[in-house]
């Protein structure tokens, strides 16, 4: 008697486990979602940080344009809504998210799992290099090189190249810088650091027109993964962006935009190669 007594009271709470879960899971009554509130307003706001090619801004005209930028607009197109961008910066970008001020990141960043932590990361859009400058009569010719002590190396604050350097350059003095990638390769030329973390792109630019630098390798060290951010919880938004990259890379459109800013092997939708772990 006391056996099957206990079986019941296991069975009863199993069964209110199970309802509790399933009221959980209902959606709150009369609560619109991020992508019904897009639809309805016909207003899509997106957050990114200019770094050309991925966000472009004229500063003559305040206008953006960028890999990710037509992206979204093709997005934007299809969905019959209207595209409006606010600029961030890498050190406000998850917090702007978070607080509401846009809908969706479309700053290409590296999705870890701290970061996954605060929000919600797309599938894929590309595969981004990370690259090294420094000084042109500099003894470093690899990142093996670079991570060494003494070695000061800069790079800017809530980056891919700052991730990365705290994992991998774990023997040198990893310096953060605020502003932008410019401010790195800055630093590195007026000689507070030696080495400057920098996406390939930008760094590859940066010193075909500054000649006193130069790479620290001709190809980037790592090749990362780069997605959008939606907050945690939108889940409609976050199936639905992910559906439109689907489309984007199916059709070839990611593709063609990509060469539309960058030359062939700057970047990739597919990686060239596996991510370099620094071993010294």
């Amino acid at each position: 008697m006391k056996s099957y007594s206990v079986r019941r009271t296991v069975r009863k709470w199993v069964c209110v486990s199970f309802v509790l879960l399933a009221l959980v899971a209902l959606p709150v009554l009369g609560e619109t979602s991020t992508l019904e509130k897009i639809v309805s307003k016909g207003v899509f706001e997106v957050g990114t940080v200019c770094l050309a090619p991925g966000s472009i801004k004229d500063p003559n005209t305040g206008e953006f344009s960028g890999y990710y930028v037509d992206a979204m607009e093709w997005i934007a197109e299809e969905m019959g809504v209207e595209l409006v961008i606010r600029e961030a910066t890498w050190a406000s970008i998850i917090a702007g998210l978070q607080s509401g001020q846009y809908d969706l990141s479309i700053a290409g960043t590296f999705a870890t799992l701290r970061r996954g932590m605060a929000v919600s990361f797309t599938d894929v859009v590309k595969y981004n290099g990370l690259s090294a400058v420094t000084k042109k009569d500099s003894p470093y010719t690899s990142i093996e090189d670079v991570n060494s002590e003494g070695v000061v190396v800069s790079c800017c604050q809530g980056s891919i190249d700052w991730e990365w350097g705290i994992r991998h350059l774990t023997n040198a003095n990893l310096q953060v810088i605020g502003g932008d990638a410019q401010q790195v390769a800055l630093s590195v030329q007026s000689g507070q650091s030696d080495v400057g973390l920098i996406d390939y792109i930008v760094a590859k630019r940066y010193v075909a027109a500054h000649p006193t630098l130069r790479l620290v390798q001709e190809q980037p060290h790592c090749w990362l993964p780069i997605s959008w951010a939606a907050r945690h919880g939108d889940h409609d938004l976050l199936a639905f962006i992910n559906l439109a990259i689907t489309h984007l890379h199916s059709r070839g459109i990611l593709e063609a935009i990509l060469r539309k800013y960058c030359d062939e092997g700057d970047a990739h939708i597919i990686p060239a190669i596996p991510t370099t772990i620094v071993t010294k």
